[in-house]
């Protein structure tokens, strides 16, 4: 069974004595399913409508998207700019929210971290497990943030990113749980445009709108000929322009989309589908980045490259 070289660190993970079964993993006087690895901790309740929206289409799009991308690579170092990687060997970490596991697949080729923990709500989480399955040292549980309770400081570092800002409740009590198990913690949210123009913001005004035209469409050819669509419309004009004005030597900085000069067609779908089909979605400004995590940690750092807005919190 694969949990049971990892049973010491399942005991200090729960904080209870743990005990490895065939098909079942008991933690104190509790039983939770395992389904190829993953511990079910919990599963969406139908009377959570609109969590259960959110749930469904990001399970949908980690299946039709599983595999990992070159640029992932560049994301990656993008987002752990802030992060000395060798800082985190021999830690214990967790992927808050991590889909089809591309973040922690890259960290774990990085650093020789001592275990890694990766949690997510939606079927991704089988993705995930298919994608790390090289790797003995994951745990991987599908649960709630919103209800996910674990001893304090349970881990080193953790990680969150392009997650909270779609739970339909707010970020507060996800983030309050993270920052109860996490020593230290770096975590993504979308940037509420608040250093941009009328322009800039009219783009994302209608974008917003059609978003909220098609994210109810369940019908998954449906969506995948939608992704192809958006793309070519809504996407590659704006990279057009943008590789166009960095080869005549003009800035990009404030032309939307601007992060995806050079980017292959299938990653830049993959983001036309995730940001077009999730129901619901949340924006941040810096100023409340810090009022909302600096009552969860002492300090806050913003970096001021992108993604925005992007943050290590410790």
């Amino acid at each position: 069974m694969y949990y049971e070289n990892l049973q010491p660190r399942l005991q200090a993970l729960f904080g209870e004595r743990v005990t490895v079964g065939a098909g079942s993993l008991r933690v104190g006087d509790k039983s939770f399913p395992v389904v190829d690895d993953v511990i079910i901790l919990g599963e969406i309740g139908a009377q959570e409508r609109a969590k259960k929206r959110v749930i469904e289409s990001f399970g949908r799009e980690w299946r039709h998207f599983p595999g990992r991308k070159a640029e992932h690579v560049k994301e990656f170092e993008d987002y752990f700019d802030l992060i000395d990687l060798c800082s985190l060997n021999g830690k214990t970490c967790a992927d808050f929210g991590c889909g089809m596991g591309r973040w922690s697949q890259i960290l774990l080729e990085k650093a020789a971290v001592d275990s890694l923990v990766a949690v997510d709500y939606s079927d991704a989480i089988f993705v995930a497990r298919d994608n790390l399955r090289q790797h003995r040292n994951v745990i991987f549980i599908k649960a709630d943030l919103e209800t996910l309770s674990l001893p304090p400081n349970s881990f080193d570092f953790s990680f969150c990113l392009g997650v909270l800002h779609h739970i339909p409740g707010g970020i507060e009590t996800a983030a309050r749980n993270i920052a109860r198990c996490s020593r230290k913690h770096l975590c993504y949210l979308y940037y509420d445009f608040e250093d941009r123009g009328r322009v800039f913001r009219a783009v994302f005004k209608l974008a917003d709108g059609i978003r909220l035209i098609v994210s109810p469409i369940k019908l998954e050819p449906a969506r995948r000929v939608l992704s192809h669509v958006l793309t070519i419309l809504a996407y590659y004009p704006f990279i057009a322009v943008s590789a166009l004005a960095g080869k005549m030597g003009l800035s990009r900085a404030r032309i939307p989309l601007n992060y995806y000069v050079g980017y292959g067609y299938e990653r830049i779908r993959q983001d036309a589908y995730d940001r077009f089909f999730t129901p619901v979605e949340y924006r941040f400004s810096k100023r409340q980045i810090n009022e909302t995590f600096r009552r969860l940690y002492s300090e806050v750092i913003v970096s001021d490259n992108p993604p925005f807005w992007h943050f290590l919190c410790y």
